[in-house]
């Protein structure tokens, strides 16, 4: 290493950099050229979190002054801004409040990049709020607050991109310092909103946004029905702005449902109601108005249908599209676009099919569908497809894809007579799918728990057959629905009187006890169990390929006739974790998702007790006596700390 040229170990620190970040720290341990050639790609990336005034001008003078920091400087070409910058409080009493909104923001769970979550579908809040009410305690846009990252983008000696996440509207000394520094880097905006679209012409400083050469990609969320006498956001000012946005390549279009206010109701039966204002933000002639070439789009929320995908066809050129998300697909959608064969350069695709009686037949169309599309890389698939559809199509995408989302309906809906069933993986699937995909190396799936029996580690050990697997994230539903109704005689006869007991009353449609007592059981996670999991999985894989990160999470499926669980024991036994190993070595890290909310709410929660049980006596109903048959809790015990996962059965 040490007679190496610089060329030489800098081409090594880039293929490193591009396989295993987490190897390239090591590798820049070897020696003082090795740390030197590592230095352009370690400080490759700078993360910013905002929260208050103090903090954000402290972590820029850090970069400023100190030595190792500097260096960001020099090298950093990705900027990533997140969080939310608070106002400054205006009395002892506001910044009690605003301390506390602090804490619970800070507590927040972020979103994980797994089979390009980000880009495709990132998370939003399905309800709109006005922006009174969303930004109360955010600092404004124009606030000398923003004036420290200002500066820091003067120093920054060669940004490429600028990813901004903060719930605050994007500052204006930002896009100026941008401007004249920057010219070149690429903007992606997540939080956009127009906050003017309820008169003839927007802000002129959004429009000086959306007109930016900066601006690469913008994601805007607007409800379909305004809680306003007029509509704030709507999809036509959106298309007019989008079309006058010169450099726009990634557009991520959010449909929320509206906060109910006082006027709505009031609005219901107006004859304004319903009606959209014309919205034009330029006056330039629609025949001079070039077609954009969107890479990436993303329809969330709202059906898609011909009409809508028309609408856009003339806004941007579909054939030039690599990244496309659609909600709810029909029948008929897919029939029409599949003779138009418009997405002939798709690499990524994200699709939500409808509820089943709305698409009798849907499978022969879909099949037609993704046999008319280029071989994909990612994948996403949600709600109402079944296995058999689900490995048709991966025996013509299969070989390509790199990552992979399969997050199928779990649970149950409506009365028996047209019930929809639920969709559950079984090993053996998970085996065919893992052969049909050979260099997934991303993997996003939906699960169903079994008291960690034979049949649910089975489950495990069959994701240990993908041959490239490096990311795998577990959504784990715990309460598990039934494909036919049940009666007392379909239960074992081993199980006591009380297990045998109907649950929760007529309104649970042949739920007892037993199904409770499974559900808690499949709820509980713990550390222990999430380590194990682990182990099934990697023990599993075979060759050389080792798996870097496991994400785990307990969901409640949707079912009906739902097993009603003692919601804070639900709340506090259901953790999700996360598991990460670092390149080298045995050891992995085991870290709680979303520990500091659940700690803060586990405190309340005794405190509510003691003081229910001091004010009223001790208080029980059936569901602690449940918990208490899983996990007894010993003379003196809180049953925080009675409850532990059942271990995972393997077989010898």
């Amino acid at each position: 290493m040490d007679t190496l040229p610089s060329p030489v170990l800098l081409s090594i620190c880039s293929l490193i950099w591009e396989t295993s970040p987490r190897t390239l720290r090591l590798f820049s341990l070897v020696n003082s050229n090795c740390y030197h050639a590592s230095v352009p790609f370690l400080y490759r990336k700078l993360k910013l979190e905002v929260s208050t005034h103090q903090r954000l001008q402290d972590a820029v003078s850090e970069l400023i002054v100190h030595p190792l920091r500097q260096q960001y400087l020099a090298y950093a070409r990705q900027l990533n801004l997140q969080g939310k910058l608070f106002r400054q409080a205006e009395s002892p009493e506001d910044e009690a409040e605003l301390l506390q909104r602090q804490e619970l923001f800070s507590e927040r769970e972020p979103q994980s990049d797994i089979c390009s979550e980000l880009e495709m579908e990132p998370s939003y809040d399905l309800m709109l709020r006005s922006d009174q009410n969303k930004l109360e305690d955010a600092e404004k846009e124009t606030s000398p607050s923003w004036l420290p990252l200002a500066s820091l983008l003067a120093r920054l000696q060669y940004l490429l991109e600028m990813n901004y996440t903060c719930e605050n509207m994007f500052p204006p000394c930002l896009l100026e310092a941008l401007s004249q520094y920057h010219p070149s880097c690429r903007l992606s905006l997540d939080m956009f909103r127009f906050t003017g679209c309820k008169g003839q012409e927007t802000n002129p400083y959004e429009m000086k946004l959306i007109h930016s050469p900066c601006l690469h990609a913008v994601t805007m969320r607007f409800p379909n029905h305004s809680s306003e006498s007029q509509i704030d956001y709507d999809e036509e000012a959106v298309i007019e702005a989008i079309k006058t946005a010169p450099n726009l390549k990634e557009v991520r279009l959010h449909w929320c449902l509206s906060q109910t206010t006082n006027a709505v109701h009031q609005n219901l039966d107006s004859p304004q109601a319903g009606t959209r204002e014309v919205f034009n933000p330029v006056s330039i002639p629609e025949e001079h108005r070039p077609r954009k070439s969107l890479t990436s789009l993303s329809l969330k929320g709202a059906s898609i249908s011909m009409e809508r995908l028309e609408k856009w066809s003339q806004v941007t050129d579909l054939s030039k599209l690599q990244s496309l998300t659609m909600d709810r697909v029909s029948n008929p959608f897919l029939s029409l676009v599949t003779e138009t064969a418009a997405f002939t350069s798709l690499e990524k695709l994200s699709m939500t099919f409808g509820f089943p009686r709305d698409n009798e037949h849907i499978q022969p169309l879909a099949e037609t569908f993704f046999e008319s599309l280029p071989p994909l890389k990612t994948l996403r698939l949600h709600r109402f497809i079944g296995v058999p559809l689900l490995q048709k199509i991966l025996e013509r995408h299969g070989p390509s894809l790199r990552e992979l989302l399969f997050k199928p309906f779990g649970g149950s809906i409506g009365p028996p007579q047209i019930q929809v069933k639920p969709i559950v993986l079984t090993a053996s699937d998970i085996a065919h799918v893992a052969e049909l995909c050979p260099l997934v190396e991303q993997l996003d799936l939906s699960l169903h728990r079994f008291q960690g029996n034979y049949r649910e580690t089975a489950c495990y050990e069959a994701l240990g057959k993908f041959q490239s697997l490096k990311k795998v994230s577990l959504d784990l539903n715990y309460v598990m629905p039934f494909a036919q109704p049940r009666t007392i005689d379909d239960l074992d006869e081993s199980m006591d009187e009380l297990d045998r007991q109907r649950y929760g009353g007529p309104c649970t449609r042949m739920v007892y006890n037993i199904d409770a007592c499974d559900a808690m059981t499949n709820a509980a996670v713990d550390e222990k169990l999430a380590r194990s999991i682990w182990d099934v999985i990697t023990s599993s894989q075979s060759g050389n390929n080792r798996l870097l990160s496991l994400c785990i999470m307990p969901r409640k499926a949707i079912v009906a006739g739902h097993v009603s669980l003692p919601i804070p024991k639900v709340k506090h036994i259901a953790r999700s974790f996360k598991v990460t190993w670092h390149g080298y070595g045995n050891h992995v890290d085991v870290f709680e998702i979303g520990k500091k909310r659940r700690e803060r709410e586990d405190k309340e929660r005794r405190q509510y007790e003691a003081d229910m049980i001091r004010e009223r006596g001790s208080f029980w109903d059936l569901r602690d006596e449940i918990f208490e048959r899983l996990w007894p809790q010993s003379e003196g015990q809180h049953w925080h700390d009675s409850w532990s996962s059942f271990p995972l059965k393997r077989s010898s």
